[in-house]
């Protein structure tokens, strides 16, 4: 109460002078940001009685008063320059009055850290789409975009740096990359190496993303890795000119712009080149996509791509396409994937740290799928994957896992295992992480998968997911016999077809679970025939009497020890 009338008092005081002399904005009802319009509810009876009327009637006065977005701006800038406080969804004031956007500050300290099993999934199934791709004629080139956090983490808020939790997906994403061997660009990393020798800013003061000019940078290098790989020279960059100014140009006020402030933050002088296109007729102009987020735009604005490629396709966050967009309304899903992908010479994937743990917005889960259909790789992953898209789902996740204080990825899980429970068409059958768990929990078979992590060059990690991927491939091989046992059936068919139609699930599912009942029900005996085998073996007056019977049969002594323990199984009630 106290702080509003010294607020009411400031505005009473200086709306006089201001008007005087001629410095009150004009438009002074108008707010940057996501400012919600509202207006009145329909006024009637019900609206009236329940008190639906009046309580909005009050909201719409309040913000369409009189002075109201010149009070707005006077005390957030009174707050923003006496206590470091931004009235804005997610800004942040560090250091030196730098400021950051609280999603990446979120990343950088690790809040969103969703586990190494998740990354390792999505990082092994980027790998074989990769290798696949490169093999069809189609580049596919991960790069992590910077970070303003880890370029400004001396700037970072003291909160922040004593929150922080053991790692955060981009440094286990840039880590785990190198050692699966993906190809793929790491910005963030070469940003902070340049960062002292850069001749202007890379990032803004008052901006979430790199500045023009660090998108200049960003461009360059990824151009460089492209003709690299792909052993050509694309038409050449030249930069006419750079403008030098303090006043920044979209999108480098982002943030400060959306704090709605009286006075505009005092910035540094950035830099913003004019860009000219060598247009060569004997050099390549390959076909390009690019999938990525918001910091993708830096440099999309530039209009390279329509001067150094055949075309200009931008999925943003995989889902939105450009330019289309900008004439009519166009999504990714109203096309055919597998030609479209195929189709190009090269594909970008760009993330920035913000949305490291979803990677990729389910572009290569959907890509993994066409080339490698079938494989489960942990009954929980695809549910979590689609989880950790939904941003306000995600953060509610996070927000339970502090509140119980435990790991996010854990707190994921367990809300994915709840409701995979309560669907009947539910992933069945071994995963590839099932494999993995068998593997070390048998250390006779763990060392094995050692000895082949250092002869292949390996770390353990990995040659226990290749080695998970190879049986859970024998496996899927396995269940599909069985199901082509079943199909030609057909009063076994119509059975099952029955029993999916009784129990609510997909008869695809239930003609699963009946292959995987029979497979197993194999396997249980194969085990049996083992146990007795074993068994044999390991009786001396046992083995002694089976090797009289195979002299006595001239047959191998293995041959007759398997036969002893097929009799052993089928007569031992």
């Amino acid at each position: 109460m106290k702080r509003t009338l010294y607020y009411s008092f400031l505005v009473l005081l200086f709306i006089p002078l201001l008007r005087q002399f001629g410095v009150f904005p004009i438009n002074d009802r108008e707010l940057d940001g996501n400012m919600e319009v509202r207006t009145l509810s329909e006024f009637n009876w019900n609206n009236w009685a329940n008190g639906v009327f009046q309580k909005k009637a009050e909201t719409v006065a309040t913000e369409n008063i009189g002075f109201h977005g010149f009070a707005t701006r006077l005390r957030n800038q009174i707050d923003y320059s006496f206590f470091h406080l931004a009235h804005s969804d997610k800004a942040v004031v560090g250091k030196d009055n730098i400021l950051f956007d609280e999603w990446y500050l979120d990343a950088w300290r690790g809040r969103t850290f969703v586990g190494e099993d998740f990354i390792d999934i999505k990082l092994h199934k980027l790998k074989m789409v990769q290798d696949t791709l490169k093999n069809l004629g189609t580049e596919l080139i991960f790069i992590l975009a910077p970070n303003k956090a880890d370029f400004y983490e001396g700037k970072i808020p003291d909160y922040y740096k004593q929150n922080r939790y053991p790692q955060n997906n981009y440094t286990y994403i840039a880590k785990r990359s190198k050692e699966i061997g993906l190809e793929f660009i790491d910005l963030n990393k070469y940003f902070l190496s340049i960062k002292e020798t850069t001749p202007y800013p890379l990032y803004p003061k008052s901006g979430i993303h790199w500045s023009n000019y660090g998108g200049y940078v960003a461009l360059d290098t990824i151009l460089n890795y492209i003709e690299a790989k792909q052993g050509i020279v694309l038409n050449d960059i030249y930069i006419d000119s750079i403008e030098l100014t303090h006043v920044p140009k979209h999108p480098d006020y982002d943030i400060g712009k959306n704090i709605n402030l009286l006075c505009q933050i005092p910035q540094w002088e950035m830099a913003y080149p004019h860009l000219s296109y060598e247009d060569n007729p004997n050099k390549p102009k390959p076909k390009m996509l690019v999938s990525g987020d918001s910091y993708y735009f830096n440099i999309y604005n530039y209009d390279f791509t329509e001067k150094l490629f055949a075309n200009n396709a931008f999925w943003y966050y995989a889902h939105w396409v450009y330019p289309e967009m900008y004439a009519k309304k166009t999504v990714a899903t109203s096309y055919d994937l597998q030609p479209e992908i195929e189709g190009k010479d090269i594909v970008l994937m760009m993330v920035t740290s913000r949305f490291m743990h979803n990677i990729d917005w389910l572009l290569i889960d959907k890509l993994f799928d066409i080339y490698y259909p079938g494989i489960l790789w942990k009954k929980t992953y695809d549910k979590q994957a689609s989880i950790q898209t939904d941003n306000d789902y995600f953060f509610w996740l996070i927000n339970k896992a502090e509140s119980q204080g435990i790991p996010v990825n854990e707190t994921i899980e367990k809300d994915v295992e709840y409701i995979l429970s309560q669907d009947a068409n539910s992933p069945i059958g071994k995963s590839v992480f099932d494999y993995i768990h068998e593997m070390e929990n048998n250390s006779a078979w763990l060392e094995d998968i050692r000895q082949k992590a250092l002869k292949n060059q390996n770390t353990l990690r990995d040659q226990e997911i290749l080695d998970a991927y190879f049986m859970e491939k024998g496996y899927n091989k396995e269940i599909e016999k069985k199901e082509d046992e079943i199909k030609s059936n057909t009063d076994w068919f119509d059975k099952i077809a029955e029993k999916a139609k009784n129990n609510g699930s997909d008869i695809h599912v239930q003609l699963k679970r009946e292959a995987i009942f029979l497979l197993n029900d194999d396997t249980n005996s194969k085990r049996d025939i083992d146990y007795y085998i074993n068994k044999i073996k390991a009786e001396p007056e046992w083995l002694n009497s089976v090797k009289v019977k195979a002299a006595k049969n001239n047959i191998d002594i293995e041959k007759q020890i398997k036969l002893e323990a097929q009799w052993m199984l089928e007569n031992d009630k």
